[in-house]
Protein backbone atom coordinates (compact mmCIF):
# COMPACT_ATOMS: atom_id res chain seq x y z
CA UNK A 1 0.00 0.00 0.00
CA UNK A 2 1.66 3.42 -0.68
CA UNK A 3 1.85 6.02 1.41
CA UNK A 4 1.29 8.74 -1.19
CA UNK A 5 -0.79 12.33 -0.58
CA UNK A 6 -3.47 12.75 -1.52
CA UNK A 7 -4.05 16.51 -2.96
CA UNK A 8 -6.22 19.01 -5.29
CA UNK A 9 -5.10 19.19 -8.92
CA UNK A 10 -4.38 22.88 -7.91
CA UNK A 11 -1.39 21.95 -5.45
CA UNK A 12 -0.11 20.46 -8.99
CA UNK A 13 -0.37 22.74 -11.67
CA UNK A 14 -1.76 25.20 -13.32
CA UNK A 15 -4.16 25.17 -16.16
CA UNK A 16 -3.23 27.82 -18.60
CA UNK A 17 -5.38 29.89 -20.39
CA UNK A 18 -5.04 28.99 -24.40
CA UNK A 19 -4.75 32.45 -26.53
CA UNK A 20 -6.72 33.41 -29.30
CA UNK A 21 -5.24 32.87 -33.20
CA UNK A 22 -8.02 33.13 -35.45
CA UNK A 23 -7.22 30.92 -39.32
CA UNK A 24 -6.41 34.49 -41.10
CA UNK A 25 -4.20 35.42 -38.28
CA UNK A 26 -1.86 32.26 -38.71
CA UNK A 27 1.19 31.81 -40.75
CA UNK A 28 2.44 28.22 -41.59
CA UNK A 29 5.40 27.17 -39.77
CA UNK A 30 7.10 24.65 -37.36
CA UNK A 31 4.99 25.29 -34.08
CA UNK A 32 1.64 23.24 -34.11
CA UNK A 33 -1.23 25.69 -33.11
CA UNK A 34 -3.96 23.44 -30.91
CA UNK A 35 -7.89 23.18 -30.43
CA UNK A 36 -9.91 21.88 -27.82
CA UNK A 37 -8.89 17.92 -29.72
CA UNK A 38 -5.97 18.67 -31.34
CA UNK A 39 -4.05 20.31 -33.46
CA UNK A 40 -6.13 22.69 -35.96
CA UNK A 41 -3.10 24.41 -37.95
CA UNK A 42 0.60 25.85 -37.90
CA UNK A 43 2.36 29.27 -36.97
CA UNK A 44 5.58 30.62 -36.78
CA UNK A 45 5.37 31.56 -33.18
CA UNK A 46 4.49 30.00 -30.08
CA UNK A 47 3.16 30.16 -26.68
CA UNK A 48 4.22 27.70 -24.42
CA UNK A 49 8.01 26.71 -22.91
CA UNK A 50 8.85 23.08 -24.73
CA UNK A 51 6.38 20.09 -24.29
CA UNK A 52 3.09 20.78 -23.25
CA UNK A 53 -0.26 19.32 -22.34
CA UNK A 54 -3.43 20.83 -23.87
CA UNK A 55 -6.82 20.40 -22.14
CA UNK A 56 -9.82 21.11 -24.03
CA UNK A 57 -11.98 23.99 -22.24
CA UNK A 58 -14.79 24.91 -24.85
CA UNK A 59 -16.20 22.53 -27.64
CA UNK A 60 -14.07 18.65 -26.42
CA UNK A 61 -14.30 20.08 -23.19
CA UNK A 62 -11.88 17.73 -20.91
CA UNK A 63 -10.10 15.74 -23.53
CA UNK A 64 -6.22 15.88 -23.29
CA UNK A 65 -3.91 16.15 -26.00
CA UNK A 66 0.08 16.37 -25.65
CA UNK A 67 2.89 18.29 -27.54
CA UNK A 68 6.48 17.53 -27.85
CA UNK A 69 6.72 21.00 -28.38
CA UNK A 70 6.26 24.61 -27.92
CA UNK A 71 3.24 25.42 -29.65
CA UNK A 72 0.08 27.56 -29.92
CA UNK A 73 -2.95 26.17 -27.52
CA UNK A 74 -5.81 28.71 -28.53
CA UNK A 75 -8.59 30.63 -26.52
CA UNK A 76 -11.03 27.19 -26.16
CA UNK A 77 -7.94 25.35 -24.23
CA UNK A 78 -6.17 25.29 -21.02
CA UNK A 79 -2.10 24.16 -20.97
CA UNK A 80 0.41 23.04 -19.08
CA UNK A 81 3.97 23.09 -19.87
CA UNK A 82 7.31 23.03 -17.65
CA UNK A 83 6.51 26.42 -15.90
CA UNK A 84 2.90 25.38 -14.78
CA UNK A 85 3.96 22.69 -12.83
CA UNK A 86 6.41 20.72 -10.92
CA UNK A 87 5.63 17.16 -11.69
CA UNK A 88 7.39 15.30 -14.30
CA UNK A 89 4.77 16.18 -17.40
CA UNK A 90 4.52 12.55 -19.26
CA UNK A 91 2.97 11.69 -16.01
CA UNK A 92 0.58 14.03 -15.33
CA UNK A 93 -0.80 14.04 -18.84
CA UNK A 94 -1.46 10.37 -18.18
CA UNK A 95 -3.33 11.00 -14.95
CA UNK A 96 -4.92 13.74 -16.07
CA UNK A 97 -6.65 11.89 -19.05
CA UNK A 98 -7.53 9.22 -16.77
CA UNK A 99 -9.48 11.85 -14.08
CA UNK A 100 -12.53 12.17 -16.22
CA UNK A 101 -12.38 15.62 -17.20
CA UNK A 102 -14.77 15.24 -19.69
CA UNK A 103 -17.53 14.60 -16.98
CA UNK A 104 -17.17 18.39 -15.73
CA UNK A 105 -19.59 20.30 -17.74
CA UNK A 106 -21.44 22.95 -16.71
CA UNK A 107 -22.57 25.46 -19.16
CA UNK A 108 -25.63 24.55 -20.73
CA UNK A 109 -25.63 26.12 -24.13
CA UNK A 110 -21.53 25.49 -25.01
CA UNK A 111 -20.01 22.43 -23.37
CA UNK A 112 -17.22 23.47 -21.30
CA UNK A 113 -14.46 22.69 -18.63
CA UNK A 114 -14.17 24.96 -15.37
CA UNK A 115 -10.72 25.39 -14.23
CA UNK A 116 -12.03 25.43 -10.73
CA UNK A 117 -13.84 21.94 -11.07
CA UNK A 118 -10.87 20.59 -12.64
CA UNK A 119 -8.77 21.52 -9.80
CA UNK A 120 -11.13 20.12 -7.15
CA UNK A 121 -10.14 17.11 -8.33
CA UNK A 122 -8.77 14.95 -5.62
CA UNK A 123 -5.40 12.67 -7.13
CA UNK A 124 -2.88 10.90 -5.44
CA UNK A 125 1.16 12.04 -5.89
CA UNK A 126 3.92 10.40 -6.06
CA UNK A 127 7.99 11.36 -5.65
CA UNK A 128 9.29 12.60 -8.97
CA UNK A 129 11.20 9.62 -9.61
CA UNK A 130 8.04 7.25 -8.61
CA UNK A 131 5.98 9.33 -11.47
CA UNK A 132 8.84 9.14 -14.06
CA UNK A 133 9.20 5.68 -13.63
CA UNK A 134 5.36 5.28 -13.49
CA UNK A 135 5.23 7.85 -16.99
CA UNK A 136 7.79 5.85 -18.77
CA UNK A 137 5.66 2.13 -18.25
CA UNK A 138 2.45 3.91 -19.47
CA UNK A 139 4.58 5.71 -22.29
CA UNK A 140 5.60 2.10 -23.37
CA UNK A 141 2.48 0.30 -23.23
CA UNK A 142 0.54 3.38 -24.95
CA UNK A 143 3.25 2.79 -28.00
CA UNK A 144 2.40 -0.81 -28.24
CA UNK A 145 -1.60 0.43 -28.75
CA UNK A 146 -0.18 3.17 -30.87
CA UNK A 147 1.59 0.67 -33.24
CA UNK A 148 -1.77 -1.81 -33.58
CA UNK A 149 -3.78 1.13 -34.47
CA UNK A 150 -1.12 2.20 -37.28
CA UNK A 151 -1.42 -1.66 -38.53
CA UNK A 152 -4.66 -1.41 -38.73
CA UNK A 153 -4.80 2.09 -40.71
CA UNK A 154 -2.37 0.69 -43.35
CA UNK A 155 -4.67 -2.57 -43.56
CA UNK A 156 -7.74 0.42 -44.30
CA UNK A 157 -5.99 1.89 -46.48
CA UNK A 158 -4.69 -1.78 -48.47
CA UNK A 159 -8.44 -2.15 -49.77
CA UNK A 160 -8.66 1.17 -51.60
CA UNK A 161 -4.86 0.43 -52.99
CA UNK A 162 -5.94 -3.37 -54.52
CA UNK A 163 -9.33 -0.90 -55.88
CA UNK A 164 -7.11 0.89 -57.80
CA UNK A 165 -4.41 -1.66 -59.02
CA UNK A 166 -7.89 -3.86 -59.93
CA UNK A 167 -10.52 -0.91 -62.13
CA UNK A 168 -8.11 2.74 -61.95
CA UNK A 169 -9.37 5.84 -60.80
CA UNK A 170 -13.01 5.80 -61.70
CA UNK A 171 -12.84 9.29 -62.77
CA UNK A 172 -10.21 8.26 -65.39
CA UNK A 173 -11.88 4.80 -66.25
CA UNK A 174 -8.20 3.63 -67.35
CA UNK A 175 -9.78 0.42 -68.28
CA UNK A 176 -13.04 1.94 -70.40
CA UNK A 177 -15.09 -0.16 -68.52
CA UNK A 178 -19.01 0.80 -69.55
CA UNK A 179 -20.02 3.76 -67.97
CA UNK A 180 -23.54 3.38 -66.05
CA UNK A 181 -25.78 6.24 -64.09
CA UNK A 182 -26.12 5.39 -60.66
CA UNK A 183 -29.65 4.98 -60.66
CA UNK A 184 -29.72 2.45 -63.09
CA UNK A 185 -28.35 -0.04 -61.59
CA UNK A 186 -29.29 0.55 -57.74
CA UNK A 187 -32.25 1.22 -55.68
CA UNK A 188 -32.12 4.18 -53.44
CA UNK A 189 -34.03 4.48 -50.01
CA UNK A 190 -34.82 7.90 -48.83
CA UNK A 191 -35.41 7.48 -44.94
CA UNK A 192 -38.42 8.63 -42.79
CA UNK A 193 -39.88 8.32 -39.39
CA UNK A 194 -39.30 5.72 -37.14
CA UNK A 195 -41.92 2.77 -35.92
CA UNK A 196 -42.32 1.74 -32.57
CA UNK A 197 -39.06 0.27 -31.06
CA UNK A 198 -37.21 -1.17 -28.36
CA UNK A 199 -33.69 -1.06 -27.41
CA UNK A 200 -31.76 -3.72 -29.60
CA UNK A 201 -30.14 -6.27 -27.59
CA UNK A 202 -28.70 -8.84 -30.30
CA UNK A 203 -32.08 -9.75 -31.25
CA UNK A 204 -31.02 -12.06 -34.56
CA UNK A 205 -34.50 -11.27 -36.69
CA UNK A 206 -36.88 -8.37 -37.33
CA UNK A 207 -35.08 -4.69 -37.78
CA UNK A 208 -32.41 -1.96 -37.11
CA UNK A 209 -33.90 1.02 -36.48
CA UNK A 210 -30.77 2.85 -37.56
CA UNK A 211 -29.99 7.14 -36.61
CA UNK A 212 -26.71 8.85 -37.81
CA UNK A 213 -25.45 8.21 -33.71
CA UNK A 214 -25.87 4.36 -35.05
CA UNK A 215 -22.69 4.95 -37.58
CA UNK A 216 -20.61 6.19 -34.62
CA UNK A 217 -21.00 3.00 -32.26
CA UNK A 218 -18.29 0.64 -31.47
CA UNK A 219 -17.86 -1.93 -33.66
CA UNK A 220 -19.73 -0.22 -36.46
CA UNK A 221 -16.52 0.88 -38.71
CA UNK A 222 -17.45 -0.17 -41.25
CA UNK A 223 -20.65 -2.78 -41.14
CA UNK A 224 -23.50 -1.99 -39.32
CA UNK A 225 -23.33 -4.85 -36.38
CA UNK A 226 -25.50 -2.62 -33.82
CA UNK A 227 -27.91 -0.27 -33.47
CA UNK A 228 -29.67 2.00 -30.68
CA UNK A 229 -33.12 0.88 -31.86
CA UNK A 230 -34.83 -2.53 -32.88
CA UNK A 231 -38.58 -3.29 -34.16
CA UNK A 232 -39.79 -6.70 -35.14
CA UNK A 233 -41.42 -4.93 -38.07
CA UNK A 234 -40.67 -2.87 -40.77
CA UNK A 235 -41.25 0.85 -41.41
CA UNK A 236 -42.62 2.53 -44.52
CA UNK A 237 -41.32 0.39 -48.09
CA UNK A 238 -39.24 3.86 -49.12
CA UNK A 239 -37.42 3.93 -45.61
CA UNK A 240 -36.66 0.25 -45.32
CA UNK A 241 -33.65 -1.51 -47.20
CA UNK A 242 -32.47 -5.11 -47.41
CA UNK A 243 -29.02 -6.07 -45.79
CA UNK A 244 -26.36 -5.60 -48.46
CA UNK A 245 -26.97 -1.18 -48.92
CA UNK A 246 -24.64 1.33 -48.38
CA UNK A 247 -25.84 3.51 -45.71
CA UNK A 248 -24.64 7.56 -46.41
CA UNK A 249 -25.94 10.45 -44.43
CA UNK A 250 -28.00 13.36 -46.11
CA UNK A 251 -28.84 15.65 -44.39
CA UNK A 252 -26.84 18.03 -41.88
CA UNK A 253 -23.54 18.26 -40.75
CA UNK A 254 -23.67 14.83 -40.72
CA UNK A 255 -22.81 14.56 -44.43
CA UNK A 256 -19.90 16.29 -43.97
CA UNK A 257 -17.84 13.31 -41.94
CA UNK A 258 -18.16 11.53 -45.37
CA UNK A 259 -19.34 8.30 -43.49
CA UNK A 260 -20.07 5.10 -45.47
CA UNK A 261 -21.70 1.83 -43.87
CA UNK A 262 -22.74 -1.27 -44.96
CA UNK A 263 -25.66 -2.70 -43.46
CA UNK A 264 -26.01 -6.44 -42.27
CA UNK A 265 -29.58 -6.79 -41.87
CA UNK A 266 -33.08 -4.97 -43.05
CA UNK A 267 -32.81 -1.99 -41.26
CA UNK A 268 -35.30 0.84 -41.14
CA UNK A 269 -33.33 4.79 -41.89
CA UNK A 270 -34.57 7.94 -39.87
CA UNK A 271 -34.72 10.67 -42.23
CA UNK A 272 -31.31 11.82 -41.74
CA UNK A 273 -29.91 8.73 -43.67
CA UNK A 274 -30.37 6.95 -47.22
CA UNK A 275 -29.63 3.90 -48.33
CA UNK A 276 -28.21 2.82 -51.87
CA UNK A 277 -28.83 -1.00 -52.73
CA UNK A 278 -27.03 -2.36 -55.90
CA UNK A 279 -28.70 -4.48 -58.31
CA UNK A 280 -27.35 -8.36 -57.98
CA UNK A 281 -25.66 -9.15 -61.12
CA UNK A 282 -24.71 -6.09 -62.08
CA UNK A 283 -22.69 -4.60 -59.25
CA UNK A 284 -21.47 -6.18 -56.45
CA UNK A 285 -21.87 -4.62 -52.90
CA UNK A 286 -18.46 -4.56 -52.25
CA UNK A 287 -17.24 -2.59 -55.29
CA UNK A 288 -20.22 -0.36 -54.69
CA UNK A 289 -18.84 0.38 -51.14
CA UNK A 290 -15.29 0.81 -52.25
CA UNK A 291 -16.39 3.42 -55.34
CA UNK A 292 -18.26 5.57 -52.21
CA UNK A 293 -15.04 5.90 -50.50
CA UNK A 294 -12.96 7.74 -52.84
CA UNK A 295 -16.48 10.20 -53.22
CA UNK A 296 -16.57 13.42 -51.38
CA UNK A 297 -20.46 13.57 -50.31
CA UNK A 298 -19.83 17.63 -49.81
CA UNK A 299 -18.87 17.41 -53.28
CA UNK A 300 -22.96 17.07 -54.08
CA UNK A 301 -25.07 19.04 -51.56
CA UNK A 302 -27.29 21.12 -52.37
CA UNK A 303 -27.19 24.49 -52.24
CA UNK A 304 -29.20 25.50 -49.23
CA UNK A 305 -28.64 26.71 -45.52
CA UNK A 306 -29.13 23.20 -44.30
CA UNK A 307 -26.65 20.40 -46.18
CA UNK A 308 -28.74 18.07 -48.08
CA UNK A 309 -29.10 15.01 -50.63
CA UNK A 310 -31.43 13.37 -52.39
CA UNK A 311 -32.01 10.62 -55.15
CA UNK A 312 -32.01 13.11 -57.96
CA UNK A 313 -28.26 14.10 -56.51
CA UNK A 314 -27.12 10.64 -56.53
CA UNK A 315 -28.66 8.86 -59.10
CA UNK A 316 -26.82 10.63 -62.27
CA UNK A 317 -23.73 9.46 -60.95
CA UNK A 318 -21.79 8.30 -63.81
CA UNK A 319 -20.24 4.69 -62.59
CA UNK A 320 -17.59 2.64 -64.11
CA UNK A 321 -19.11 -1.05 -64.71
CA UNK A 322 -16.35 -3.86 -64.61
CA UNK A 323 -17.23 -7.47 -65.13
CA UNK A 324 -19.09 -8.79 -62.84
CA UNK A 325 -16.60 -11.76 -62.01
CA UNK A 326 -14.01 -9.24 -61.52
CA UNK A 327 -15.79 -7.42 -59.12
CA UNK A 328 -16.46 -10.76 -57.32
CA UNK A 329 -12.98 -11.56 -57.54
CA UNK A 330 -11.85 -7.85 -55.80
CA UNK A 331 -14.92 -9.09 -53.19
CA UNK A 332 -13.31 -11.94 -51.56
CA UNK A 333 -10.17 -9.86 -51.54
CA UNK A 334 -11.84 -7.57 -49.74
CA UNK A 335 -13.80 -10.10 -47.20
CA UNK A 336 -10.07 -11.72 -46.02
CA UNK A 337 -8.34 -7.95 -45.45
CA UNK A 338 -11.62 -7.45 -43.42
CA UNK A 339 -11.22 -11.20 -41.47
CA UNK A 340 -7.40 -9.80 -40.06
CA UNK A 341 -9.27 -6.14 -39.61
CA UNK A 342 -11.32 -7.64 -37.54
CA UNK A 343 -8.49 -9.27 -35.36
CA UNK A 344 -6.88 -6.32 -35.40
CA UNK A 345 -9.60 -4.15 -34.18
CA UNK A 346 -10.21 -7.03 -31.61
CA UNK A 347 -6.19 -6.78 -30.68
CA UNK A 348 -6.79 -3.11 -30.31
CA UNK A 349 -9.58 -3.26 -28.04
CA UNK A 350 -7.86 -5.87 -25.92
CA UNK A 351 -4.74 -3.37 -25.41
CA UNK A 352 -7.01 -0.68 -24.56
CA UNK A 353 -8.62 -2.69 -21.72
CA UNK A 354 -5.60 -3.90 -20.68
CA UNK A 355 -4.00 0.10 -20.68
CA UNK A 356 -7.23 1.19 -18.52
CA UNK A 357 -6.33 -1.52 -15.89
CA UNK A 358 -2.71 -0.49 -15.76
CA UNK A 359 -3.26 3.11 -15.86
CA UNK A 360 -5.25 1.96 -12.86
CA UNK A 361 -2.67 0.06 -10.92
CA UNK A 362 -0.24 2.46 -11.39
CA UNK A 363 -2.34 5.80 -10.04
CA UNK A 364 -2.90 3.41 -7.12
CA UNK A 365 0.71 2.90 -6.52
CA UNK A 366 0.43 -1.12 -7.26
CA UNK A 367 3.07 -1.30 -10.55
Amino acid sequence: MNKWPTVELSEVCELKYGKSLPASKRVDGEFAVFGSNGVVGSHTDSITDGPTIIVGRKGSFGEVNWSNHACWPIDTTYYIDGSATDADLRWLFHRLGSLGLTQLNRAAAVPGLNREDAYRKAITLPPIEEQRRIAAILDHADALRAKRREALARLEELTQSIFIDMFGDPVVNPFEYPIRALGDIAEFYAGGTLPEGEGFAGQPDGFALLKVSDLNLLGNERVLHTSQGWSARPGARSATCPAGSVIIPKRGGAIGTNKKRLTSRPSVLDPNLMAITPHQGQLCLEFLYAWFERLDLNSLVSGSSVPQLNKKDLAPLAIPIPPYELQLVFAARVNNIELIRSRHRANVAELDTLFASLQSRAFRGEL
